[in-house]
């Protein structure tokens, strides 16, 4: 059975009086769907739709026709909304964390949050998901349900303060107006015999709500989730069907757990540091074998187990569910095999059936993966990015495209060398997808500067290098930035190209890091990142609250780093009359005969 979704109506987004919940269904009911970009959903299952695993498109509302959030209605700031869900992505409460007073315990803080759920969306029905403590906030988790079914990837997190309060949320909901003009079945068909393969288990089921991404919006399935259990290549995996039709609408496999007897290891040459090197052999992290109609992933350490595979034939693709790397030059990364004993404990060699530019995307954009995961505990980059090679037509420049979320990188002709074999770009390019997933987009001078500075801080501290662009540029130009400098605003900022200007705001950060030692840094601008201040003000308010609230929670006694960090920015003179005003015409800034997203204060370059 199908539900199509209606449009949304054309309008211009408002807050009115009246109940808070009332406004946001307001706000979010008038949001004009036409305007609106889609993002590229991720092919990983193409025949997997649920909600969790397709991007609906998303609007940023924040600094765009939108009030400060004091004067929102009850203080809240709406910052993104999922358009084909019709509900808040990001919503936040724009109060100070009480960071000393009584700790609340789990019961109390799952109290809390239901509570809050409940005046934000008194229509909506919820079950609670879990809640996981982090040495800063509390993050509660629960899963949507519509006549207590569960809604496949329609989730909500708040996250909450030590005392039960609740400082924002993410969620990708349904409007209840959606889910109610659902009919479910008179008669239920019981899953088909012919839908799944001879000789495989039914391990369980449940009754759920599927919502499936068409190209008008979701269609809704009353459907029942199967666990489905294959003895012969010991592996589980879900299939949706719809109980009306009898029909499967959505597949999942998950990643198996391999027994180590029968272990391949791909590997592939990389530039270790910038162009013209030579190239260091490494393992290739989570590479796919495509097999048929499945895919099936390697490990961190470029190992794949195919004993459960012998005999079946498999292409080898530079390609997970959150990086796909292409060559412009219209190279074709696969590799053919054919899974047998030969393999086993074999070294499988990706070089011939790849270009350099694409394996070094791929390695260093998944280091930094790993970094993100392992180091900050930030697993919020769950969609497929994709990384073009060799882009344009000997492009000077590399860039990330949020509209489209890709990556591209330039060959380089008169500035740059290859940009797609210097890790620092590669890197630099990366974390700007991870600053637009944390902040969206933001259009001022000052916010573009920290934008630029945040790129070149991460791309630094992961490479323990401050120098950007470092044997990147052809002549003799030896980097383009450095986030090691004593640059001062006073004699230094000129309001004409963030990226230079930005150098201030990253040198502090660096100055940072040398003071506390990269971990505690790396962690501390993290955690002040996610707060989303869109100056240079805000991020050290949140910067000097992370502190605290990371050493004795207390913020009436200083920290034993509030100096430290006081006079890292005092340093480079970003004190609270520093403004990061432009003086230049944005128009000719972005679109004048230098403009570059690596600065468009191209440098001289000397043959």
């Amino acid at each position: 059975m199908k539900i199509r979704d209606a449009k949304l109506s054309i309008g211009m987004a408002r807050i009115f009086g009246g109940d808070m919940s009332r406004s946001i269904r307001y706000l979010l009911a008038s949001f004009c769907l036409s305007a609106c970009s889609s993002s590229p959903t991720s092919e990983w299952k193409s025949e997997d739709y649920s909600l969790s695993k397709t991007n609906s498109r998303i609007v940023e509302i924040t600094d765009i026709d939108t009030p400060e959030p004091s004067k929102l209605e009850n203080g809240l700031r709406v910052v993104s909304v999922n358009v084909d869900s019709g509900t808040p992505r990001q919503l936040e409460n724009p109060v100070r964390p009480i960071t000393k007073g009584p700790v609340l315990s789990n019961a109390d803080l799952i109290f809390q949050a239901k509570e809050v759920l409940n005046n934000l969306f008194p229509d909506l029905s919820f079950r609670l998901q879990g809640n996981q403590r982090s040495k800063l906030f509390d993050y509660v988790s629960f899963q949507q349900t519509f006549m207590e079914r569960d809604i496949v990837g329609a989730e909500v997190t708040l996250r909450l303060d030590r005392s039960g309060q609740w400082l924002s949320l993410r969620s990708s909901l349904i409007q209840n107006g959606k889910l109610e003009a659902i009919n479910f079945p008179t008669q239920f068909r019981e899953l088909a015999a012919d839908k799944i393969p001879f000789g495989h288990q039914i391990f369980g089921s449940q009754e759920v709500i599927y919502p499936k991404l068409g190209e008008s919006g979701f269609d809704f399935y009353v459907s029942k989730m199967f666990q489905i259990y294959n003895p012969q290549a010991q592996r589980a995996y879900q299939i949706w069907m719809d109980q009306a039709s009898g029909e499967i609408v959505g597949t999942y496999i998950p990643e198996d757990l391999f027994e180590d007897d029968m272990l391949l290891s791909v590997q592939g040459s990389i530039a270790p540091d910038r162009p013209e090197q030579s190239l260091l052999e490494e393992f290739l992290p989570f590479v796919t074998f495509k097999v048929g109609n499945s895919k099936y992933q390697a490990d961190l350490f470029g190992k794949f187990d195919f004993k459960n595979l012998l005999g079946e034939k498999a292409l080898l693709t530079l390609e997970n569910p959150y990086l796909s790397v292409v060559d412009n030059k219209g190279l074709n990364n696969e590799m053919q095999l054919t899974f047998s004993e030969d393999l086993r404990d074999s070294l499988v060699q990706f070089d011939d059936h790849s270009s350099p530019e694409e394996r070094n995307i791929y390695y260093w954009v998944m280091k930094a993966r790993s970094y993100l995961s392992e180091n900050l505990e930030f697993n919020a980059m769950n969609r497929q990015i994709v990384a073009m090679a060799n882009f344009g037509l000997d492009l000077d420049n590399a860039f990330f495209d949020p509209l489209l979320y890709t990556l591209a990188f330039g060959a380089g002709k008169s500035v740059f060398k290859n940009t797609a074999m210097a890790r620092d770009i590669i890197l630099h390019e990366f974390f700007h997808s991870v600053t637009h997933e944390i902040y969206g987009i933001k259009i001022n001078y000052e916010f573009s500067a920290m934008n630029e500075a945040f790129s070149d801080y991460f791309a630094a501290t992961i490479t323990g290098d401050p120098m950007i662009g470092n044997g990147a540029m052809i002549g003799n130009v030896p980097y383009l930035r450095t986030v090691k400098n004593t640059y001062q605003y006073d004699t230094f900022f000129e309001g004409k190209y963030f990226h230079r200007d930005g150098q201030l705001f990253s040198g502090a950060l660096w100055d940072l890091r040398e003071s506390l030692g990269h971990e505690k840094a790396d962690r501390l601008i993290h955690e002040a990142r996610l707060a989303r201040g869109s100056n240079i003000r805000e991020f050290y308010r949140d910067l000097r609250m992370a502190d605290e609230a990371n050493e004795d929670g207390d913020p009436l006694t200083y920290s034993k780093n509030a100096r430290t960090i006081r006079e890292a920015f005092n340093k480079h003179g970003l004190h609270s009359q520093a403004r990061f005003e432009q003086v230049t015409d944005p128009f000719k800034s972005v679109f004048g005969p230098k403009s570059s997203c690596w600065g468009n204060e191209l440098p001289e370059v000397t043959n």
